[in-house]
């Protein structure tokens, strides 16, 4: 599984200004993860496989 929608962080009242990137993908245990990052420049494979290494 491995999708990415952009989403905001927080209240109507008390919100983030930027917009933040979503992406859910699944670990080597089949685990579903949701990583928030603000790279818009790589694909959601790329921001997947990156948080995997850390």
């Amino acid at each position: 599984m491995l999708s990415d929608e952009m989403v905001y962080v927080g209240t109507p009242q008390k919100r983030m200004e930027n917009v933040l990137r979503l992406v859910h993908t699944t670990d080597t245990e089949g685990n579903i993860l949701a990583i928030v990052t603000n790279f818009f420049d790589l694909g959601a494979e790329e921001v997947s496989e990156m948080y995997r290494k850390r």
